[in-house]
């Protein structure tokens, strides 16, 4: 088996790994009643979700220091990333959620040293 071939099935397994995360906590959140534990299930899964988007890009980490070139990091993505995320840092820590101000804080660091790549 080739190395693209598994890499696309291990982005395949966490691809699938995620939609059936994210389809049980559909289903099942509407069945819990404290708000508190709803919150804290979805916002744990939004978190999670978050941070595997915005670390992806670092999974060639590796080749961009062996090779001594950045080309496979896509820097206008990683600009986004940098004020996206940076915004939303501000926004969750203004109104105190730790759920939205704690993974957009490392995305946007994440973002930074992909810049600085």
């Amino acid at each position: 088996e080739s190395d693209a071939a598994r890499i696309r099935r291990k982005i395949e397994v966490v691809m699938i790994t995620m939609l059936g995360l994210w389809s049980a906590v559909g289903f099942a959140a509407p069945l819990i009643a404290d708000d508190e534990l709803r919150n804290t299930l979805i916002g744990g899964l939004a978190t999670l979700s978050s941070l595997l988007l915005f670390t992806s890009p670092l999974s060639t980490l590796a080749a961009v220091v062996r090779v001594k070139s950045a080309a496979s990091i896509s820097m206008p993505f990683a600009l986004t990333q940098v004020l996206c995320c940076g915004l939303w840092s501000i926004y969750g820590l203004a109104i105190n959620r730790m759920f939205i101000a704690a993974p957009n804080l490392l995305s946007t660091t994440l973002g930074v040293i992909q810049l600085g790549l």
